[in-house]
């Protein structure tokens, strides 16, 4: 039995705002749904900021055709919630987010293996570990398990699928995710490459769930990818790790600047993301809104004197299809030709990045991407997307969605 229309808003709303408040959701990325009958769901609209949305914003629309009703515009993302709700009749709530861990392994464009269970208990399977599938015999039951552990068995099965790449709200992305829900009934969640993740549940408690379990899975398997970042010899080496830190610390008493995470730290620990702000200074640039971030990934992606490719959406959207590198003593000209016209960034080698936007918001919002495409960057093999769909992704940004968000702010 389905909630009434007026609770499910309601919950669409504060699922917004949880998400969001443990950093799984930044600004107005991502969408949420609610399933009100056997043939209809409410979705939030396109480009109002979650903090800022009412339960007469989210709009009503029919699962067959998608049909809805009314001035405010639904959310582009309203045919992959539909294809979900389309396959699977025990679905009630869908949220849709580009949570830092999922979507950075989304680009490696592979499905996730299901989690590996140890059995511990001592009397008979000490030191066993059970590799079975949750259609294995007695796996899901296995002793010892902690909650996080039996989520992930309970929420993704077999694997967690990662449907193939489609720009946003487009056919070939709904067909995409739609195949992935239909091959692979036993996972409630399904990466989506270069993009995010969807994830779902019989009501918004189980959904949720399922968001944070996905999340630590991808932190766990993104630190076994990385080695915790193992080339940064500084941070990883204990005896020079310990002679580092005492130097930085010291620079922050007499700058009064944050010493940056190690990647150590935030692998163990997600920084929240007003907090990862407090590592972007002001960098003076002719016309600019700029900052130079000094976050783990971008520093340390900075250091190979290179440019990288738009591994994620998000990424190219707002900072553009290219980012080169400059080295550290270039001035202000040659920083500026790098730079798209309006956001973008480019690589100050060694030092991380400077990020401009068209206001305070919007390069800091750059410079938040720019640490995730680096840390998508640091994975072997990662599929970037191609140009064409990248610069295709930054003109619809610059032209409609970032003047849609700062009409609704």
């Amino acid at each position: 039995m389905f909630i009434n229309d007026q609770k499910a808003r309601e919950q669409v709303i504060e699922a917004g705002l949880r998400m969001k408040a443990e950093s799984l959701i930044t600004r107005t990325y991502g969408n949420i749904s609610a399933r009100i009958s056997d043939d209809e769901f409410v979705i939030t609209p396109s480009g109002i900021p979650y903090e800022n949305l009412k339960a007469a914003d989210l709009v009503a629309v029919k699962i067959e055709d998608l049909s809805w009703s009314g001035e405010i515009k639904p959310s582009s993302e309203l045919g992959v919630h539909a294809a979900i709700y389309r396959n699977r009749a025990d679905i009630a709530f869908v949220i849709h987010t580009h949570q830092t861990y999922a979507t950075v392994l989304s680009t490696l464009g592979e499905d996730l293996p299901a989690p590996t269970v140890t059995i511990v208990d001592p009397s008979e399977n000490e030191g066993q570990t059970d590799t079975s599938t949750k259609d294995g015999q007695g796996a899901q039951a296995s002793f010892g398990l902690d909650e996080g552990s039996q989520n992930m068995w309970q929420f993704f099965g077999s694997s967690v699928p990662c449907a193939e790449y489609g720009m946003n709200g487009t056919d070939k992305l709904i067909k995409a995710v739609e195949s992935r829900v239909q091959d692979t009934p036993d996972s409630l969640a399904i990466l989506m490459r270069n993009h995010g993740a969807i994830c779902f549940g019989k009501d918004y408690k189980e959904a949720a769930a399922v968001v944070r379990s996905l999340e630590d899975m991808c932190r766990q398997i993104y630190g076994e990818k990385v080695g915790a970042y193992e080339d940064a010899e500084a941070y990883e080496n204990e005896q020079a790790k310990s002679d580092v830190i005492e130097e930085m610390e010291a620079e922050e008493k007499e700058s009064k600047k944050p010493v940056p995470p190690r990647m150590k730290d935030l692998l163990e620990e997600p920084i929240p993301e007003a907090d990862l702000y407090r590592y972007c200074t002001v960098y003076p640039l002719p016309g600019k809104t700029a900052y130079l971030s000094a976050l783990p990934a971008t520093v340390l992606y900075s250091q190979r004197g290179e440019g990288i490719l738009p591994y994620i959406d998000d990424f190219a959207m707002t900072a553009g299809i290219e980012m080169i590198s400059v080295p550290e003593e270039a001035g202000g000209k040659e920083i500026l030709k790098g730079l798209p016209e309006k956001n973008g960034a480019v690589f100050l080698t060694g030092h991380g990045a400077i990020c401009a936007g068209t206001d305070e918001k919007e390069a800091k919002i750059v410079a938040l991407l720019v640490e995730k495409n680096c840390m998508a960057g640091m994975l072997e093999n990662p599929v970037a997307i191609m140009k064409t769909n990248a610069r295709k992704e930054h003109k619809l940004y610059m032209d409609k969605y970032s003047k849609l968000i700062k009409t609704k702010l």
